[in-house]
């Protein structure tokens, strides 16, 4: 298998849940430290959206995914997400 088909494997089962399956209850914990005014921001727009800060944050991850894979041109992933 060559390297971007690692990749691409990797990335599929890491951003799928434990089924397999796009969208599933797959979660991990994780801490990170963000800057007060990035924080502040993102709590605020998740209020205005009525959402909760977890969801915003999932989708901003997402959609950042997104775009670095599109940039490495690893376009098979990007169904995954």
């Amino acid at each position: 298998m060559s390297g971007k088909g690692v990749v691409s494997e990797i990335l599929k089962q890491k951003l799928r849940g434990p089924e397999g399956q796009k969208g599933s209850q797959g979660i991990k914990r994780t801490s990170i430290c963000l800057p007060e005014s990035l924080y502040k921001a993102l709590k605020t727009y998740a209020a205005v959206e009525g959402r909760k800060l977890n969801e915003v944050m999932v989708e901003i991850l997402r959609e950042g995914m997104r775009e670095r894979l599109a940039k490495k041109d690893l376009t098979q992933e990007l169904e995954s997400l």
